[in-house]
């Protein structure tokens, strides 16, 4: 039914669009962390531009294939590797930096038994599990993530890998987590949870970290908002515009599409 499309495009937008917010946000914020003088307004549309223009380009160029994108592909990759080598060296950091070694992080754990005890919970019905379980069903059904998957899929081949490389990346992603947040918990710094990768550096005035840590999470923004808005702007125009106006065949078609798909980029980011 056009309907079920019309209806799951319109659950995802209410549902994704504050995704794309908290990335926006968090891209201003932790600029505002590391440097005083720059204003987060200033960035946070700076960012947006930016991110627009580069969806834009390789997302919908003409040169590009109508289903693939190679570029758009191997520009997402190359910024996933961004975000592990930079989770990986702050969490380093985290271990070998702010507490000295890992028999000191063993030391100072000890002196912090409600953090152990939480992490030994077996409460099934506690937030962290239901986190989790939102997790790995996102891995599936966020819009992203299935266009990525399949619409722009190199074949069975790239699948096949993708079956045991996603999940390592996961496992990789997540060592890092727990000792930048006791890293942060020690050093007694005050920001929000989420930007403890970015305020550690400064809280143990090692300026390069803190760099690091920002260019990780910039590229990790970066690259969620771009497939996101990409396959958005593809539902929209499939379930939103086409059903409501279609171009007449005295127009080139496929370039009426191509610039619509660019202002839903746009309007979406």
């Amino acid at each position: 039914s056009p309907w079920a499309g019309t209806i799951t495009t319109l659950v995802m937008l209410v549902g994704v669009i504050p995704l794309i917010a908290l990335q926006i946000r968090a891209v201003a914020d932790t600029a505002d962390i590391i440097t005083a003088e720059a204003t987060e307004g200033s960035i946070a549309i700076g960012f947006c531009i930016l991110i627009t223009l580069f969806a834009i380009l390789f997302g919908t160029s003409r040169r590009a294939g109508r289903t693939r994108h190679d570029g758009l592909v191997m520009a997402i990759a190359f910024e996933s590797l961004v975000k592990l080598i930079a989770f990986l060296v702050v969490g380093l950091f985290a271990v070998f930096g702010a507490f000295g070694g890992i028999e000191e992080l063993n030391e100072w754990l000890n002196q912090q038994p409600e953090l152990l005890e939480n992490l030994q919970d077996t409460d099934y019905f506690s937030s962290f599990h239901v986190m989790a379980l939102l997790f790995f069903t996102a891995s599936v059904a966020m819009p992203h993530m299935f266009y990525v998957t399949f619409n722009e899929s190199n074949g069975q081949r790239s699948l096949s890998y993708a079956s045991w490389g996603l999940p390592l990346y996961f496992l990789l992603l997540s060592l890092p987590v727990l000792p930048i947040l006791w890293a942060g918990l020690q050093s007694e710094s005050l920001v929000q949870v989420e930007y403890l990768p970015v305020a550690i550096g400064a809280a143990y005035d090692v300026p390069f970290i803190t760099l690091i840590a920002y260019l990780g999470g910039l590229s990790a923004a970066s690259g969620l908002i771009i497939v996101i808005t990409l396959a958005l702007s593809n539902m929209c125009l499939n379930h939103i515009i086409l059903p409501i106006y279609q171009p007449s065949a005295k127009h080139d078609i496929y370039r009426w599409l191509l610039w619509h798909r660019r202002l839903l980029i746009t309007a979406l980011i």
